[in-house]
């Protein structure tokens, strides 16, 4: 019978050298895990600066009536005062059903809105998916 030697040993074991082989894919793993974002990508909003216009929309609307909606927001005391092309809007719901009229004629026409800077941000949020769930795509902010 022969008698092992240490070289014997280490080439016995071929399990030994997988160890730190196996620890480096753990750590890489580990590492790709940790690192990985796993939020969902923020698509950028258009940022066009155009100048609002006055044109009001009439009662019969027609399509070469008007160019843009324009829809100017406003700090009215602890609310926000709302205007649709120079129109005074009384409530989101109302802004909601004016916009789908509009969407329903020409779907197209870009969105204008105007903000003051002491309207906060998740009122103007708000106007902008309004104006998306009704249907309408090009929509534009103004800034000063």
């Amino acid at each position: 019978m022969r008698i092992p030697t240490s070289q014997n040993r280490s080439t016995g074991r071929p399990d030994a050298a997988m160890t730190p082989m196996i620890d480096v894919v753990f750590l890489l793993l580990i590492f790709f895990v940790v690192t990985a974002s796993f939020q969902r990508m923020e698509q950028l909003l258009p940022s066009e600066l155009t100048a609002p216009s006055g044109a009001g929309v009439a009662a019969d609307l027609r399509e070469e009536d008007f160019e843009k909606i324009v829809i100017r927001l406003q700090r009215a005391g602890q609310g926000i005062a709302w205007t649709l092309n120079g129109q005074a809007v009384d409530s989101p719901a109302q802004l909601d059903a004016r916009l789908k009229t509009l969407a329903s004629i020409r779907a197209e026409l870009p969105v204008v809105i105007h903000p003051d800077p002491d309207v906060q941000l998740g009122d103007v949020v708000d106007v902008y998916d309004v104006a998306r769930e009704v249907g309408l795509a090009n929509i534009q902010f103004t800034t000063r």
